[in-house]
């Protein structure tokens, strides 16, 4: 029997594989793109070769990209990259649509230079709360009031969406008074609640690749935006939909 690097369980099969020890998911997505020796100014950590278990291979190839897999294709983490900014550009269109005065605040905008280097780490530090900020700030000038928006993208039914509880965990423990907003591209709707409104003790959770996921059903949980927002009428919403459906199908 051999033990696993990653969790410690002993296996009869272990699988090898590549990994740093500042590993983080924007190291991958940056090694696409960057020269090696830039790289390696940004990201000075050691190369390791691990021996890992079956679900702490699939733990850390599917949540923790290693730099250059074969395994995790580049094209699939692009695609979820360009599949969220996608959904925070459409929420900040819909606000923009209705009246609203719309910038972006998450820390990919506001810090750029610093995306590349802050890891998840804890969740009770400052660095997690940076990382946690909010996509949007949007005002209601009417009103004098002001919504901190978080976006989601998914490509699940609306029945059944799932998403890692550490990480909403993380925004809820920095901004309950955030507003989750959900953009389900299967149909084209948002689903929304205020992060500390969401019954999490009732919320489901399962495991998967050895990390816990919540699951929603947004259609039961959730509210569309007209319901949440003064400025957004049901016409309005409607109209919205159908306009952003014919631009988004002539990308797909």
């Amino acid at each position: 029997m051999n033990t696993c690097d990653k969790c410690g369980r002993a296996f009869n099969i272990l699988y090898e594989m590549r990994a740093w020890d500042d590993q983080d998911e924007e190291r991958y997505l940056y090694s696409q793109v960057m020269e090696e020796q830039f790289l390696r100014q940004m990201f000075p950590g050691r190369e390791l070769v691990l021996h890992v278990c079956r679900d702490c291979y699939f733990h850390l190839t599917g949540q923790r990209l290693p730099y250059r897999s074969r395994a995790t294709p580049y094209q699939s983490f692009t695609i979820r990259t360009l599949q969220s900014a996608i959904a925070v550009a459409v929420a900040r269109s819909l606000f923009e649509f209705c009246g609203y005065q719309v910038r972006y605040s998450g820390y990919e905008h506001t810090m750029p230079e610093w995306a590349g280097q802050m890891k998840q780490g804890d969740p009770n530090t400052p660095v997690a709360r940076v990382r946690a900020m909010p996509d949007l700030r949007v005002y209601d000038r009417s009103l004098n009031n002001l919504y901190e928006i978080e976006v989601k993208s998914t490509h699940q039914s609306p029945s059944t969406w799932n998403y890692r509880k550490d990480l909403l965990d993380t925004l809820l423990y920095h901004y309950p008074d955030s507003l989750l907003m959900i953009y389900s591209q299967a149909t084209g709707e948002f689903f929304v609640r205020r992060t500390k409104d969401i019954p999490w003790g009732d919320v489901p959770v399962h495991v998967n690749h050895s990390a816990d996921f919540y699951s929603f059903n947004l259609l039961k949980m959730f509210s569309p935006p007209q319901e949440m927002f003064g400025l957004i009428t049901a016409e309005q919403y409607a109209s919205y939909r159908k306009y952003t459906g014919h631009v988004l199908k002539a990308f797909s």
